[in-house]
């Protein structure tokens, strides 16, 4: 027999000139210097400040809307004032937006309230000794004490469900085995 060879045609690629796109100008965008491991004492925005003094102040026309505005402004300028003369809102330092003195109040408030659960602490565990030595079980006056905290619904919703968990692992005879026992017992009679 005859051998018949297939030929197979290769797919040629037709190239097509590519158009001009016409170039436009893109706007350049001037970034802000950032200023590295400035202290936070000293405002981080002042060459900001020095190319404001320079560009030329644009007049925006007053609406009924720009009161708000006005205002957030004024508050803005404020805050950069109290930044740079290192003072705070209350007249304390201020380092970064943070008052000193105020953080000073709250960490001693803190530590005073730290101190006072450690004594709470210390006689709580002295009642409890107390009462080991009087002969009563200390596991079960804390868990007695944590029902007395609860609720009466948490407390029986609690304890229904203990019930229920005791019957499923059979530590809890069940009450339909409690019946076939009378039954049995019965009938042997």
């Amino acid at each position: 027999m005859p051998t018949v060879k297939k030929v197979i045609k290769k797919p040629v690629l037709k190239t097509v000139p590519k158009k001009e796109t016409p170039k436009t100008e893109t706007k350049k965008t001037v970034k802000k210097p950032v200023i590295k491991n400035a202290p936070k004492s000293e405002p981080v925005d002042e060459l900001d400040d020095e190319l404001e003094d320079e560009a030329p102040a644009k007049e925006t026309p007053k609406k009924k809307g720009n009161a708000a505005l006005e205002a957030k402004k004024a508050k803005t300028q404020q805050l950069k004032e109290e930044n740079k003369s290192g003072k705070g809102h209350n007249g304390g330092p201020n380092f970064g937006g943070i008052s000193g003195e105020q953080l000073r109040g709250y960490i001693t408030r803190v530590e005073k309230l730290e101190e006072d659960k450690k004594v709470i602490s210390e006689d709580i565990k002295e009642v409890f000794a107390e009462a080991k030595a009087n002969g009563f079980d200390v596991k079960i006056i804390r868990k007695i004490i944590a029902l007395r905290k609860m609720d009466a619904a948490e407390r029986e919703e609690l304890e229904t469900l203990i019930d229920l968990y005791k019957h499923a692992l059979g530590m809890i005879p069940s009450d339909r085995n409690d019946e076939d026992d009378s039954e049995d017992e019965d009938e042997s009679l």
